[in-house]
Order: C-alpha cells, then sequence, then structure tokens
C-alpha cells in the first residue's frame, strides 16, 4: 500500500515536462521489487556521495560480497530534486545511480560475486519523498535507492 501511494503522488504531481516515460519506468521498478533501507545521499547538482553514504555503500558491498543477496537482482534507482529541467535531472538521476553502483564495484575490488546483478535505473524527479519548496526536502529528494527482487 505504502509503495502505491508513492507511485500514485508521482503521476499527481509529473505534469507536462515529465511525460509518461519517467512514470513507466518507475511502474517497472516497483512492481516486483522491494525497496531496501540503504539509501544514498547527494549535494545539490552533484553526483557525489556524502560521507554517511560512503558509509552505506561500504555495508552494501560487505553483504554483497558475503551473498546476502546471492540470486537476487540488485537495483539502484536514481532521483533527483525538482530544480531546473527535467531532462537535466534525469541525466543528473543517472550519474548519481552510476557513481553508488562504481563506489560499490570499488568496495568490491573492482568486480561482484558471480551470479550477481546490480542494475541501475534513472527516475529523475518522478518520485520526490518529500517538498521541493524547502532546502530539506530538496536534499532528501536527491537519492539513489535500493532495490531488490528474486532472480527470475
Amino acid at each position: 500500500a505504502e509503495q502505491g501511494d508513492r507511485i500514485v503522488s508521482a503521476i499527481q504531481r509529473a505534469g507536462d515536462e515529465l511525460g509518461i516515460g519517467p512514470l513507466l519506468s518507475l511502474a517497472d521498478v516497483i512492481q516486483g521489487r522491494e525497496r531496501l533501507t540503504p539509501t544514498f545521499r547527494f549535494e545539490p547538482g552533484r553526483s557525489t556521495l556524502d560521507p554517511s553514504s560512503l558509509a552505506r555503500v561500504r555495508a552494501l558491498a560487505r553483504a554483497i560480497a558475503e551473498g546476502r543477496y546471492a540470486g537476487q537482482e540488485l537495483l539502484l534507482a536514481g532521483f533527483s530534486d525538482g530544480l531546473g529541467p527535467a531532462s537535466t535531472n534525469l541525466v543528473l538521476s543517472e550519474a548519481r545511480a552510476e557513481a553508488v553502483r562504481d563506489a560499490i564495484l570499488d568496495a568490491l575490488g573492482g568486480t561482484l560475486p558471480n551470479g550477481q546483478v546490480l542494475d541501475i535505473v534513472a527516475l529523475g524527479e518522478v518520485m520526490p519523498v518529500s517538498c521541493d519548496e524547502t532546502g530539506w526536502g530538496q536534499q532528501v529528494n536527491r537519492r539513489v535507492e535500493l532495490w531488490v527482487t528474486a532472480d527470475r
């Protein structure tokens, strides 16, 4: 129900600038997946992880190395705040998801364990978790979420 509320909110807020594409990507991310706790944060207009996010990357890399997600697909979903053009925010959200993936790979010595899947998706400003009218809300909306599903 909580994820359903998130997608309904995203649809209601999409507007003409976003169009249907990011909403369809969002639906693909949510369907059959569960959002896990780690969320990775960024500074405005940047794809550099903040220090606490780097610690979460190291913890996730350890869990991957220990086989906690063996047989499951991991997906890093990149998001942005709503400042600036939607097209720019989509590119930035992809750079953020790539930065998290690259940091995980670095922590794992450059490769994933055999059979482990780690994909990314860029969703831009499609699903804010807070109001973009405040600095705090914008900060919370600049994120990469971790989603998991069983390998099909």
